[in-house]
């Protein structure tokens, strides 16, 4: 799911349905600022878009529950992004 001006996304847990959330603060980089009207803005990344927000949202529901018990030792499986929902 998407949330407002995509500032979120959530993915679903297809085992216990769990939804986890990922917003853009979560990729504030600490201690930097940028100037906007005069005020301090912590600063994101310009590369952190919606993308990277659906990536980080269908690996967090994907490892909820399988977490340790599939070897990581090379890429998993990419999970299924059906279980997302766009609004």
């Amino acid at each position: 799911m998407i949330g407002p001006e995509g500032e979120y996304v959530k993915g679903i847990c297809k085992s216990c349905s769990t939804q986890r959330k990922v917003t853009r603060d979560e990729f504030v980089i600490d201690g930097w600022h940028r100037i906007v009207d005069g005020g301090r803005v912590p600063l994101i990344p310009r590369d952190v878009d919606q993308d990277v927000l659906e990536y980080v949202a269908v690996m967090r529901s994907w490892n909820c529950c399988y977490e340790g018990e599939e070897p990581l030792d090379g890429l998993p499986e990419q999970p299924d992004v059906s279980q997302i929902e766009f609004e």
